[in-house]
């Protein structure tokens, strides 16, 4: 999330080698552009086409969803699934000659942009993202070929207070906490916590590192109990 121009779509796009499935949400879209739909076919009859969700999902590639603060009451409903944990993300196709449960391929991952803070987004599709990521300057791929007076101020023009968005950290839920246990084999524990909660995180930590010493004090006076009683 960040102010408009700053390249988040673009930096999306860059990691996945131009192979994401890429579409803009707004208040109008139906969940058959996300889904499919069934289209006539030159002999008369009716096949179905998969919509750029399904496709990334099958295709085990980037879906990224841009303006996701716009996305209609109707598409919601279909993130709920598709943004789900990946033991469980799945969509759901019904219709008269088609019944099939899609669930991501290896690969599947979904990046979502938006000029809003995250705080405005549901709560049930905001819990869903696994890390949130400020785009506080233009990427390098916006700045590159600029001289270096007009990349200052593309910068400052993102940082100034017309354009910026406000800095958000989420609060710690059992899914960002799962999110923080799968990233820690590739991060480390701390900058793990920090890229899953942000501000948030050295509270985490503390949470966390306090229960750790709870627990271990609690382990060495049941031990000590225990050699007590034996010695009687």
């Amino acid at each position: 999330y960040g102010a408009p121009g700053t390249g988040k779509s673009g930096a999306a796009w860059h990691a996945s080698d131009g192979q994401a499935e890429r579409i803009t949400l707004d208040m109008d879209m139906d969940k058959d552009t996300l889904i499919g739909m069934l289209y006539p076919s030159k002999d008369g009859t009716l096949a179905w086409g998969d919509g750029c969700a399904l496709r990334a999902m099958r295709g085990g590639k980037m879906l990224i969803f841009d303006e996701i603060d716009a996305c209609s009451p109707e598409c919601r409903e279909v993130l709920h699934g598709l943004l789900d944990d990946l033991r469980m993300a799945r969509i759901q196709i019904s219709g008269k000659d088609v019944q099939e449960a899609v669930e991501p391929a290896q690969g599947f991952m979904v990046v979502a942009t938006t000029n809003a803070n995250p705080g405005d987004l549901p709560p049930a599709i905001l819990d869903r993202f696994d890390v949130i990521l400020h785009a506080d300057t233009p990427s390098a791929g916006v700045l590159q070929g600029m001289p270096q007076e007009y990349a200052e101020l593309a910068i400052n023009t993102v940082r100034s207070g017309e354009t910026a968005c406000e800095d958000f950290s989420p609060a710690p839920t059992p899914r960002r906490i799962r999110a923080w246990l799968a990233l820690e084999s590739c991060l480390g524990r701390i900058e793990a916590c920090k890229m899953v909660f942000g501000r948030n995180a050295d509270d985490v930590l503390m949470a966390t590192a306090r229960k750790n010493t709870d627990d271990a004090a609690g382990s060495k006076k049941k031990t000590r109990k225990k050699t007590t009683k034996g010695g009687d």
